[in-house]
């Protein structure tokens, strides 16, 4: 054997070790990039909710959350689950698992489809009386693709101020007086 030939397996390994240690530091630089260990929590808060369908068992609703995204790269969502609570009882439970892309610098509208029953419905709406405000909490977690820290916790309470709709409520009606006595 020449002495070429005597090295010649040594630099294929070697070429080969050196093929697998720059693709584990491409892998481990990509997997730094994802972990944005600087980058700002999305913000998450309550855009909507509307009535989408009557049923006699159970009554559907859209809850609609607000996404905003402080970052200047887009974040890639797997999965969003929240709990809202209204006037301190539990309103709504929601999961939405179709994954979406939150832009850089940009806000999503995320609509959730729940169902509440119409008992726990009747027993919420009396519940409000007559109070014109309705405060809300609202906790839940959004799974990112991409960073070490899959689950990021949101929470935000506010009030609402319901319309003022003559009739809507008990003190807006008109007080009759009794009959004279016969």
């Amino acid at each position: 054997m020449s002495s070429d030939a005597a090295f010649q397996p040594v630099r294929r390994r070697g070429g080969r070790l050196g093929i697998a240690a720059g693709l584990i530091a491409i892998g481990l630089s990509a997997c730094s990039s994802l972990d944005r260990r600087d980058a700002e929590m999305p913000d998450v808060s309550l855009a909507g909710l509307s009535f989408a369908e009557a049923g006699l068992f159970e009554q559907g609703f859209t809850v609609q959350l607000r996404m905003k995204n402080p970052n200047d790269f887009d974040i890639p969502v797997d999965a969003l689950d929240f709990v809202l609570d209204v006037n301190g009882a539990r309103f709504a439970e929601g999961l939405s698992s179709k994954d979406f892309i939150l832009p850089a610098s940009a806000e999503v509208i995320v609509p959730i489809d729940v169902a509440i029953s119409t008992n726990d419905l009747i027993d919420r709406v009396t519940a409000i009386g007559t109070g014109r405000r309705l405060d809300y909490e609202l906790n839940g977690s959004a799974e990112i693709a991409s960073w070490f820290t899959k689950a990021v916790p949101f929470h935000r309470s506010g009030k609402l101020a319901l319309p003022d709709i003559p009739g809507l409520f008990q003190e807006d009606l008109p007080v009759q007086a009794d009959p004279p006595a016969s």
